[in-house]
């Protein structure tokens, strides 16, 4: 079917719109764990994910189907569920460590997972321009880390980890679950995710139900605008753009992200994290450029602040 200028139009501003929406996933993470634990702060996300899309189903009149299809694809759903919980965990506790905008710059990591993914399971090539890309992230990585500190690198570290943690997650829905409902797969993996980190909790005692409002106001917040709003907003653009398209102008979400760090906590990075930042973000658009005919391993979504 073609698609008009002005569908393609409409589509761009709509993906430009997630990655706003999507730039309070780091911020709120920031903001809330200034009074919240990491272990708090990981089980209230995916509870009120859970949340959010069980009221999108009864919304609009899909319950039954979507409790049926989780129901059959329980042991997928048991996997992903693994997978994010121990995204949000590395993700929320690296935030905690470095800069939201710093974050967002290591978020953008799952582009490579994607390609690697593909590399070992789906026999895709590598081809120059992807290995340059990979190399360019690389290199932005040691930029912003080069005298960083160990506290920097630490916090680097547990970005990436999540991004690799969310490559297997939609890694796992593409080749068991592919064409179910982008808000089902949320709603599967995040009841599991919040099972999984409410039981842990529970035994190692880390859970904190005493919070105050302003904390969990601002969780429940960057759940709703960034994971779920943004999600929603995110699968409807790409109705009239490509995959590729919609992934290179996601990467504005760092811009978006330092915006809010800045009227919210007063935060920005540095030049050299900056200069680092770009850097990966080129090696990411470069990526994207060159998989633009491949059939993207990660095009489907996470509900999950290093989503892709």
């Amino acid at each position: 079917m073609r698609i008009s200028d002005e569908d393609r139009l409409k589509g761009s501003l709509l993906v430009l719109l997630a990655a706003v929406l999507h730039a309070a996933v780091p911020v709120a993470g920031k903001y809330a764990q200034q009074s919240m634990n990491t272990a708090t702060y990981v089980f209230l996300w995916a509870f009120f994910a859970v949340l959010f899309t069980q009221c999108y189903f009864l919304l609009f009149g899909m319950w039954r189907v979507a409790m049926r299809q989780i129901a059959v694809h329980w042991k997928t759903f048991l996997i992903m569920g693994l997978c994010q919980a121990g995204a949000s965990w590395t993700f929320f506790y690296g935030v905690v460590l470095i800069d939201p905008t710093v974050a967002a710059f290591f978020g953008r990591a799952s582009a490579i997972f994607s390609l690697v993914l593909g590399v070992l399971f789906l026999r895709e090539r590598l081809n120059a321009m992807e290995a340059a890309g990979i190399a360019l992230a690389i290199i932005g990585a040691l930029v912003i880390t080069w005298d960083g500190g160990q506290v920097k690198i630490l916090g680097m570290l547990m970005v990436v980890a999540s991004t690799l943690f969310f490559a297997l997650f939609t890694f796992t829905a593409k080749i068991r679950v592919s064409g179910i409902h982008p808000m089902v797969l949320v709603s599967g993996g995040s009841t599991v995710s919040a099972a999984l980190l409410f039981v842990s909790g529970i035994g190692a005692g880390t859970l904190e139900f005493n919070q105050n409002v302003e904390a969990v106001s601002a969780l429940a917040a960057g759940a709703f605008f960034g994971g779920f709003l943004g999600i929603g907003t995110f699968y409807r653009g790409l109705k009239y753009i490509g995959f590729a398209v919609g992934s290179a102008l996601r990467s504005a979400q760092v811009v978006f992200v330092a915006l809010l760090s800045w009227f919210t906590l007063r935060m920005q990075p540095d030049p050299q994290d900056w200069a680092g930042g770009l850097v990966i973000i080129a090696g990411v658009l470069l990526l994207t450029l060159a998989g633009r005919r491949r059939r993207s391993t990660l095009d489907v979504p996470s509900q999950g602040p290093a989503g892709s």
